[in-house]
């Protein structure tokens, strides 16, 4: 008799562990970039609720990101690739579920021209590895 008792007082020790416990859930998705649609990897995901940090990770190569452990609730999701920043408000988080996200950051740049303006050679050049170079007349008269 006493050891069934003793079994029924562990077995409720153990499993009050679980009625106390509180459910979280799970961010995930992916970052991509707005025009190109290539992956950003190491793209910087955070959460935030009350503007308190809550959580964060980077993208892996894929430009996947998952953030466990996240409390029920509504979050506010920063997401940041190269001096580019996006904020998506009222992103609910459900008990035991995983949230999809997928977040489009524009963090391509077009390269509209270059212009060159001025350009000297240098009179030593210090990463030239031979051991000696051709100088024209015109160089020798300009030294």
């Amino acid at each position: 008799m006493s050891v069934r008792i003793f079994y029924l007082i562990l077995l409720l020790a153990y499993s009050w562990q679980f009625l106390i416990a509180q459910s979280t859930g799970k961010l995930s998705g992916k970052v991509r970039d707005k025009i190109t649609k290539e992956e950003l990897i190491d793209a910087i995901v955070k959460v935030e609720k009350n503007n308190s940090l809550t959580g964060g990770t980077k993208a892996d190569y894929d430009g996947n990101y998952t953030i466990d452990s996240l409390e029920p609730g509504k979050y506010k999701v920063i997401a940041s690739y190269a001096g580019r920043t996006i904020e998506i408000n009222d992103v609910y988080i459900s008990a035991d579920r995983t949230q999809i996200l997928n977040i489009e950051i524009d963090a391509s740049s077009k390269l509209e021209y270059t212009e060159i303006i001025e350009y000297k050679k240098p009179l030593l050049e210090i990463d030239n590895t031979k051991q000696g170079s051709v100088i024209t007349s015109d160089e020798m008269m300009k030294m």
